[in-house]
């Protein structure tokens, strides 16, 4: 950890030195930062105490000053899955050499890491999220952006070539 900035090491030593539970992680830490984002409107109509929000609120108020957040989880979601369940082991086979056609061969491997990439622009998209908005500016966005049309053209090639 001696090449990584003072900050990022401490950021590290302390992220690597806490314990946090399972549901912690599952919410990627959006709710944490949920009061941030409240608009002037927001205060005035609500009448709890910011501190007492509980988790329907919390969701409310995400959905309407980002409503892209839940289609990315959404996205993540169904991405990894189908990562983890069906690419990744044709991915292992091709690596191993079980599978030779080179033109299978080589969609098996731009598939793998074309969802690869995608997932991991989704992952981060929610990490920067998770610390406050992000502007739509942001190349996140745009990667995230070129990464689904990417994945939606090799799905109807794949879809084609099946039929």
């Amino acid at each position: 950890m001696d090449e990584l900035r003072p900050d990022c090491r401490v950021f590290c030593e302390r992220r690597l030195g806490e314990k946090q539970p399972l549901e912690a992680e599952e919410n990627f830490g959006l709710f944490k930062s949920v009061i941030i984002f409240k608009s002037a409107e927001d205060k005035s109509s609500e009448e709890k105490p910011e501190d007492t929000l509980d988790k329907e609120d919390n969701i409310k108020l995400l959905k309407k000053s980002s409503p892209e957040l839940f289609v990315f989880i959404d996205e993540l979601k169904e991405k990894s899955a189908e990562l983890k369940e069906k690419i990744s082991p044709l991915y292992a086979a091709v690596q191993d050499g079980k599978i030779s056609d080179s033109k299978l061969s080589s969609f098996i491997n731009n598939y793998y890491l074309i969802l690869m990439h995608y997932c991991m622009n989704l992952s981060f998209y929610m990490a920067i999220r998770s610390k406050g908005p992000v502007m739509s500016s942001h190349p996140v966005i745009k990667s995230i952006n070129t990464f689904k049309n990417m994945v939606d053209k090799l799905k109807d090639l794949k879809i084609r070539e099946a039929t």
